[in-house]
């Protein structure tokens, strides 16, 4: 599993991080069952909600879709702590600023406006 799934902000993250160790386990898992491992608890909701929505992804591009998903996670989690490296910077004085840190503060905001 991604490190940054762990690490997510997403509230979402969780019950994905769950799903794939379940579904690594129990690979052969129907929607019904994966309903079924979480009736009664508040991710069973979540899910169930989920898994009813109208978003039909073809069987052939399933693995394209989770790979995207995992990728788009982890570009959020590396921005998140991005923007905290550089609101950690921005708490000081900038006159009080390193040479390394002024030039860490740069690259930093560089690569987050790439992002």
């Amino acid at each position: 599993m991604p490190e940054s799934l762990r690490d997510s902000d997403d509230p979402l993250a969780p019950l994905l991080l769950a799903m794939l160790e379940l579904l690594q386990k129990r690979p052969d898992s129907t929607p019904a069952m994966l309903i079924g491992h979480w009736y009664g608890e508040p991710w069973g909701a979540v899910l169930q909600e989920l898994l009813q929505m109208d978003q039909f992804i073809p069987e052939a591009d399933l693995d394209l879709e989770l790979c995207d998903t995992l990728s788009h996670i982890q570009r959020q989690h590396q921005r998140a702590r991005l923007a905290n490296h550089v609101d950690k910077i921005l708490s000081k004085d900038y006159a009080q600023l390193s040479d390394e840190e002024k030039l860490q503060l740069k690259r930093s905001l560089t690569e987050l406006h790439q992002k």
